[in-house]
């Protein structure tokens, strides 16, 4: 096992998840953090377990500045100039992965403030298309609901996180508080690892 406090991947380039890439299709402008932590250290992940109840909580310890030099790359902890927990943020939802999926498929279908999304045309908009030439496009619902998997897959490749959270607003300061914000938060508790996807609406 690798001897650093903890492991950090942002899955970049040409390693980007397809949920990933989905949701700049679905709700373009936007900003959007990934990560994925494995903590080596049995004293570190003890004191995260202690958070598992009050996932801000554990946030302000990934600030830690001894965990972000740990990380090796900087800033790719959370930026410990973000303010955790602002005033009127709501706590995070605690539910299954089979839930968390049909959460982040929904919102792939559903689109952003505008509407749209990336679900299948209409009949009418497909006919539409083809009367204007300008083509019509979407994604079958399965399709959206197995890249989210893929998402938790590539963030535990083991098996289902053993808990995972979502939050509809906006509890730090990377989100923009515009129109929409999503977290979703998972944890594997036998290999110690956490991933993390953050997405803000930008205009």
């Amino acid at each position: 096992m690798d001897t650093s406090i903890l492991i950090t991947e942002t899955f970049a380039g040409a390693d980007e998840p397809r949920y990933v890439s989905l949701a700049y299709e679905a709700f373009t402008p936007v900003s959007l953090l990934i990560r994925r932590w494995q903590v080596a250290d049995a004293q570190v992940w003890q004191a995260m377990a202690q958070c598992w109840s009050d996932p801000l909580a554990l946030f302000a310890l990934l600030q830690d500045e001894r965990l972000a030099a740990a990380a090796m790359i900087e800033g790719e902890g959370l930026n410990p100039f973000y303010t955790i927990g602002q005033a009127g943020s709501r706590p995070f939802v605690q539910c299954s992965a089979a839930e968390l999926v049909a959460k982040m498929t929904t919102i792939l279908v559903n689109g952003g403030a505008y509407g749209g999304g990336l679900r299948p045309p209409s009949r009418f908009g497909r006919l539409r298309g083809r009367i204007t030439g300008v083509e019509a496009y979407g994604y079958e619902e399965e399709e959206l609901r197995e890249a989210a998997r893929d998402l938790l897959r590539r963030w535990h490749p083991e098996g289902d996180p053993t808990r995972a959270y979502y939050h509809d607003g906006a509890w730090c300061e990377f989100f923009m508080d515009v129109a929409w914000d999503h977290t979703f938060l998972t944890v594997h508790e036998d290999t110690r690892t956490i991933g993390l996807l953050m997405i803000t609406d930008t205009d």
